[in-house]
């Protein structure tokens, strides 16, 4: 039995009314870390020695431990799985044993199945203890004989993470703790195993601190990836055996080398991760262990076609680079690359490249475990009991959402979730490298007619084909609802029976890494610096000030998710198929004065233009309705002050305020279909969600 009931606590008894999720679902924000507390630990050693003139011996090694800890609402039953209730169960009232029994046909003396959505908010905070430890190891030898310099090295590095989690429900203690029966005038657990007290959902307030004690779980896991690596190189230039253009002095210069490197990924839960007992976990993560290798030989040369040869032909030069690569689960991958640069004088240089790389998963996107749960499936458009109205999506018909996999006898039927809905996520052993194409063109000027002065910018065009990337399950029941893609609409799983994609373990979208969509991005990046110093005055130099300017203007980002999909460019929107604001433009202004004291000043200006919800572009692929209050985010700027005092040669004084006058963030209700802000009510990765706050450092050297 699948009930969309809830407790009415203002009707007498345990009553029950329908259940509505504006008016009775929990608000989880309050409880979530607004920044997570992190500590941490590091330490490096650096060492060297020269053997021979031609020889020297180094070495590095560098450790770093860190702890951090999420924290969010307490646990409860998500209504992943049904319980069996006992139609005499004593905690059920009569409405409830009527609903949960008569109204479905269960005799008296039967058991009903249902599925239960709890909140415990009697019980702690749900915690997540984080630690990692990284370490790494290089040693080799370098040096040059005549006009060559070679390396030789090997590296061996490791990222240990132990997870643990804290105050989750045991979903068997749960329901050990459900199937209660009446002795002697008290309610107990039928089992009668110790500690097992009475989990009383039926009523407000029903439920003890010795039941939440019960029902309490927890589970550890344990994992990591680890690197080795080998490589030797040689550069130099080929002047010796005359090898240059005769319209230049320089000779051609080429880099040659090989490199090996093996990668590996372990992960072992406990038995609660490992069988999915934590209802906040979704189904089980098996324990895996996996790795590959790869084997690499690359060149590269430089050539000065032209120098000084006239008032526009200070230096022509090219370059070029191949790169051919054996990987141990994807087969051979070439990448290469050329470009020209033409600096025409002192004042001003010009440069132009191609770049085809290659990107091969890694051993996370390859090994991951796939695990259910809610993880990004924020919304089923054919839930409730008239889609088109309580989804307020004009293509959630009967006719669309049978595309997803709803039966006629299912439309509206699907109960909505307070929560979210399931999504299969984890890696994919199958995936091929990613290929990129990019094409740049750049300015550098340094006008002699402006000393301290300088400009360089770069328009870039990249596109990437075969992104390994996973699809978000939310465009993925879209498109399948409103397009009928076949590919999308396989990853469509319906709970049998139900049509549900949040109870059962068999209801899901899958979300698995792929090599289905593609990315390009266009744009141009901007970097200005000027530097004057200042006039004397009475006799006593005042320093210099400077002026530095970074910003990106993003013209395109656009995706398609999988071959012969509509694209969709995210330039200037934030929410759904979006994820976090893509600004158009964002910046950092610093203005400097460098004193002849032993200290410098600076001013910031931290810039983000606005951004719209995509739910409002005009591309259908983004569009759905959305709630006015949320269709702009307004720009941001931030003014930091810092301060920075050279006390002696060895000993450095760091201080400083960023966002002086405590500009708020932009804050924004939650709206799963949409993709605002579900958990943080803001975007704290784009703005400043903190607000004001001051800093202070301190270097000392030995």
């Amino acid at each position: 039995l699948v009930s969309d009931l809830t407790l009415d606590p203002t009707g007498p008894g345990n009553t029950l009314r329908p259940f509505n999720s504006v008016r009775d679902a929990f608000n989880y924000a309050p409880f979530q870390y607004f920044q997570r507390p992190d500590q941490r630990w590091s330490a490096g050693v650096f060492a060297h020695y020269q053997v021979a003139p031609a020889v020297e011996l180094y070495a590095d090694a560098m450790f770093m431990d860190d702890i951090t800890a999420e924290q969010l609402a307490p646990s409860g039953l998500f209504s992943s799985v049904p319980f069996a209730i006992a139609c005499t169960n004593p905690m059920l009232s009569a409405a409830e044993a009527k609903a949960f029994c008569a109204n479905a046909n269960v005799p008296p003396d039967g058991t009903a199945l249902v599925v239960i959505g709890h909140r415990d908010v009697g019980a702690p905070s749900r915690e997540y203890r984080l630690t990692h430890e990284d370490w790494r190891i290089v040693a080799g030898a370098r040096g040059a004989f005549g006009d060559w310099r070679y390396d030789i090295s090997a590296q061996i590095s490791s990222v240990a993470i132990t997870q643990l989690d804290l105050h989750d429900v045991s979903l068997t203690r749960a329901a050990d703790a459900l199937d209660v029966v009446s002795s002697g005038g008290q309610l107990v657990c039928a089992s009668g195993n110790p500690g097992c007290s009475p989990y009383d959902v039926f009523q407000s307030g029903g439920v003890s601190p010795a039941a939440l004690a019960y029902i309490d779980g927890s589970g550890r896991a344990s994992g990591g990836t680890s690197e080795a690596v080998a490589s030797a190189n040689l550069s130099g230039d080929l002047r010796r055996w005359g090898v240059k253009s005769p319209w230049a002095d320089e000779a051609v210069g080429v880099a040659i080398g090989a490199e090996w490197r093996r990668e590996t990924l372990d992960y072992a839960p406990d038995a609660e991760l490992a069988s999915g007992d934590l209802a906040s976990q979704g189904v089980g993560a098996p324990a895996v262990n996996g790795g590959f290798s790869v084997s690499e030989i690359y060149a590269e040369a430089r050539a000065h076609l032209a120098q000084d040869r006239g008032p526009l032909m200070r230096d022509l030069s090219l370059e070029g680079g191949y790169r051919l690569s054996w990987y141990q689960n994807a087969g051979l991958a070439q990448t290469y690359k050329a470009g020209l640069t033409w600096t025409i004088n002192g004042d001003l240089a010009l440069r132009s490249s191609f770049n085809h790389a290659v990107r091969a998963p890694n051993v996370v996107e390859l090994f991951t475990p796939a695990s259910l749960g809610f993880n990004g499936l924020d919304f089923d458009p054919c839930a409730g009991a008239n889609p088109v109205a309580d989804q307020q999506n004009p293509f959630a018909t009967q006719a669309n959402c049978a595309r997803t996999g709803v039966s006629s006898a299912q439309y509206g039927h699907i109960a909505i979730s307070p929560a979210g809905y399931n999504a299969l996520v984890g890696g994919n052993p199958d995936l091929r490298p990613e290929v990129a194409d990019t094409w740049t063109l750049g300015l550098d000027a340094t006008p002699a007619a402006v000393p301290g002065f300088s400009l360089t910018l770069d328009y870039y065009h990249i596109r990437v084909a075969g992104v390994i990337a996973t699809i978000d399950p939310d465009i993925v029941i879209e498109q399948c609802l409103e397009t009928g893609n076949p590919f999308l609409c396989a990853q469509v799983h319906r709970e049998p029976g139900t049509g549900s994609l949040w109870i059962g373990a068999d209801g899901y979208v899958s979300s698995l890494y792929e090599n289905t969509s593609s990315l390009t991005t266009r744009g141009l990046d901007v970097a200005l610096h000027y530097r004057r110093p200042l006039p004397t005055v009475g006799g006593r130099m005042l320093g210099s000030t400077t002026l530095d300017l970074n910003g990106t203007w993003l013209m395109a980002l656009t995706t398609v998710t999988e071959p012969g999909a509509p694209a969709f460019n995210c330039a200037g929107y934030y929410g759904l198929n979006c994820g976090d604001p893509v600004p158009r433009w964002r910046h950092v202004l610093r203005i400097g004065w460098e004193t002849p004291w032993k200290f410098d000043l600076s001013l910031a200006w931290r810039y983000v233009s606005p951004v719209i919800i995509a739910a409002a572009s005009p591309n259908p692929v983004l569009r759905v309705p959305f709630d006015q209050a949320d269709y702009r985010l307004g720009s941001r700027s931030y003014i930091d002050l810092s301060f920075n005092w050279r006390v002696t040669n060895r000993v450095e004084l760091r201080a400083g305020v960023n966002n002086v006058f405590d500009v708020d963030p932009p804050v924004i209700g939650s709206d799963f279909q949409t993709g605002v802000a579900a958990n943080s009510n803001t975007y704290p990765g784009v703005y400043d969600a903190l607000g004001r706050w001051i800093f202070l450092g301190l270097t000392a050297r030995m």
